[in-house]
């Protein structure tokens, strides 16, 4: 299975830029709430993020948060697990304010969602208070 920018487990930034010219031109003329672009952002995500790029990883999870991705009700359910993600990044750089706070915002969304995940719920309240401990 191939992927826009994905070559043999390594991004391609060429074509990675260039999808993004493209998906920006397409927001740019219409709201946008379309799942693929949602999915490919979070996959883009992803790949930076397990290669370790954190920065990148960021940026394209933000796009999703900041871009109006979410607007629709079947996005809506799956942004906690993007604020979930953001704030395992920071914690993995030792970002404990940032962890903190967007573990917050996960948790909020995920409990405003029409079928909350308790189970995640919980686990990001408990990742939560491991991340205030340290902060003491």
């Amino acid at each position: 299975m191939e992927c826009v920018g994905y070559l043999s487990g390594q991004i391609v930034p060429e074509e990675v830029n260039r999808f993004d010219k493209l998906q920006e031109k397409k927001l740019m003329q219409e709201q946008n709430d379309d799942h693929n672009v949602w999915k490919t952002y979070e996959s883009i995500g992803d790949l930076y993020k397990n290669q370790k790029q954190f920065d990148l990883a960021l940026e394209y999870y933000r796009r999703i948060v900041t871009g109006g991705l979410f607007n629709s009700p079947s996005n809506h359910e799956r942004l906690p697990s993007i604020y979930y993600k953001m704030a395992n990044i920071y914690q993995a750089q030792g970002i404990s304010q940032l962890a903190f706070e967007h573990l917050n915002l996960a948790i909020n969304s995920a409990i405003d969602t029409e079928r909350p995940d308790l189970e995640l719920i919980s686990a990001m309240i408990i990742q939560r208070g491991d991340i205030f401990a340290e902060k003491k």
